[in-house]
């Protein structure tokens, strides 16, 4: 992996952090995007400016790779998360806005990347969502509802390109230690619910997200990894006692 070269979607802290990290791990020349960074100045110490709430970014940030000589291998589809709520209790405004941040703008970047990977005859883009998409959380009306369509494009995208070498996945983190995490609170039954106890470290999610962009990985495309401690399983029920049978 060492040739490689990934552009990493909101790569300098949290879950997109614990990727980029698990990523130069592997030896892959990484390029963290950020919305803070300067847009003005380019790729600076491996952090480009991208704004998924500013589609007019995107074109920015792919033309200050291509200023640096930068054609990512591999592609990373990491953004903010969406506002909290039940589904009419939510604005109207935040369904449109998510839409942007999690539909539109990641959309746009990947169908300008994807032809170069397809030129090269070989890529991978890893697209992350959440396990809300697969079970039903609380006042998470949003995330489920959207981040569900985003698997069908991830299925059709991987269908698509799976002849020319490139693969697209996605990974559904559960809770993981991150400040959004912590900002959104993890509930004392969800808690409950996640069969190894705890919540997930970003490093554990990253070498997930890393497997899937790895050389390793070029026969697994159209899949969606859960990592969420086995909460897709436990979820429903309490945890059981340590040692507990079945």
């Amino acid at each position: 992996m060492e040739t490689r070269t990934a552009l990493v979607c909101g790569g300098t802290g949290g879950l997109g952090g614990g990727v980029a990290q698990a990523l130069r791990d592997q030896g892959v020349r990484v390029v963290a995007t950020s919305s803070r960074a300067n847009p003005a100045a380019g790729v600076v110490d491996g952090v480009a400016h991208l704004d998924f709430t500013d589609r007019r970014s995107i074109a920015g940030c792919v033309q200050a790779l291509e200023r640096a000589g930068i054609r990512p291998d591999i592609l990373v589809l990491n953004g903010p998360g969406p506002a909290k709520g039940r589904t009419a209790e939510v604005p109207e405004s935040a369904w449109f806005e998510a839409f942007e941040t999690l539909w539109a703008a990641p959309l746009t970047l990947v169908r300008t990347l994807l032809p170069s990977m397809e030129e090269r005859g070989w890529g991978r883009v890893v697209w992350v969502t959440s396990v809300a998409c697969m079970h039903y959380v609380p006042e998470m009306a949003i995330s489920t509802s959207l981040r569900a369509g985003l698997h069908g494009l991830v299925q059709t995208l991987s269908a698509e390109y799976a002849g020319s070498g490139v693969t697209v996945n996605a990974i559904a983190p559960g809770y993981h230690e991150t400040d959004r995490m912590r900002q959104l609170g993890v509930p004392q039954s969800i808690l409950g619910q996640i069969p190894v106890g705890r919540l997930g470290t970003t490093a554990e999610f990253g070498a997930g997200a890393a497997f899937l962009a790895s050389e390793s990985a070029g026969y697994v495309t159209g899949q969606v990894l859960l990592c969420d401690g086995g909460w897709g399983h436990g979820h429903g029920g309490p945890r059981p006692a340590t040692g507990a049978g079945h």
